[in-house]
């Protein structure tokens, strides 16, 4: 072979390698991509929902308790600003707008326990129930806890009326002792 046919040869051999570079399959999908959560969002008794479940659950729920909107008629549902995260972990998050806005923390203590229930009624009951509320939300995170005890295993809350700092506060009930 003379040099004239060596560099053909190779540069015939790099024109290949280049074609088949550009010619590449397209990456596999990785084995362990997440399918898309399931969504539902409606009316419960006048108050506008969003719900998600992982389709991967792993049985916990955060039941998010947004801040005071103003104006009248229902509120505006809101995810949780940690939604994605909490659905990354594998656990639900659901969310009221609530049936009233301004300052009614009695209307979305309600809201929140019929979603809540609703969510039973359509996914089972939840290994646990954590309640998650930020400005007046955390008045109603709080005020959950107290007046039904039981359903909710911890509650975390931010800038609420009922904390002195805007710093976020996770705490679970403390059973009262009965009188």
């Amino acid at each position: 072979m003379n040099r004239r046919s060596v560099k053909a040869l190779f540069l015939a051999l790099a024109l290949v390698a280049s074609a088949l570079s550009l010619v590449r399959s397209p990456a596999p999908t990785p084995a362990h991509a997440k399918a898309a959560p399931i969504t539902r969002a409606g009316e419960i008794n006048g108050a506008p929902y969003l719900m998600q479940v992982p389709a991967d659950w792993r049985g916990g729920v955060v039941v998010y308790a947004h801040g005071i909107q103003r104006g009248v008629g229902p509120g505006d549902v809101t995810a949780p600003p940690l939604g994605s995260h909490i659905l990354d972990e594998g656990h639900a998050w659901i969310a009221s707008g609530y049936r009233e806005r301004e300052y009614r923390p009695d209307v979305a203590v309600e809201d929140l326990l019929a979603l809540r229930a609703l969510f039973l009624k359509e996914f089972g009951s939840p290994r646990w129930s954590i309640i998650y509320g930020q400005s007046m939300g955390g008045h109603v995170a709080v005020a959950s806890l107290e007046l039904h005890q039981g359903v909710y295993q911890g509650v975390s809350r931010s800038a609420g009326s009922s904390t002195a700092s805007a710093s976020p506060t996770i705490s679970s009930p403390t059973p009262r002792p009965r009188s």
